[in-house]
């Protein structure tokens, strides 16, 4: 490979990075009771946005459930606590990205692990 061509390769790396770095940001969504935390890639394409590659955290730090494989929609994240004498006790909604029906992740907390109750149809939701 003749020497102008590394040059100029690596000079493109920085450009490629920033491109990458602007079309996948991170967004971070905190509820207030309990104490988690979505981190998740945000995907932009013309005027959609949705989350991807999600992981959510505990207060301490610890990755309790992650998924790299569905798309969800922003500003739908939500905890739900049946019993306010056990907040621990709760539940997490997240709805899925599905244009041809409302759906909607449920994760069930009981205070140290989140376990997934499974993706439901929004206005069915067994809690």
């Amino acid at each position: 490979m003749p020497q102008n061509t590394k040059i100029t390769m690596k000079r493109a790396l920085p450009l490629l990075a920033l491109l990458v770095w602007c079309t996948s940001c991170s967004r971070s969504v905190q509820q207030q009771t309990p104490a988690f935390r979505l981190e998740a890639d945000t995907l932009r394409q013309g005027g959609l946005e949705l989350l991807h590659n999600i992981a959510i955290i505990d207060a301490e730090g610890t990755v309790l459930f992650t998924d790299s494989t569905t798309d969800f929609e922003p500003d739908h994240f939500s905890v739900f606590v049946p019993d306010s004498s056990h907040p621990e006790a709760c539940y997490i909604l997240l709805m899925v990205f599905d244009p041809c029906e409302d759906r909607t992740l449920v994760l069930r907390s009981n205070g140290q692990t989140l376990r997934s109750q499974g993706i439901f149809p929004s206005d069915s939701i067994p809690i």
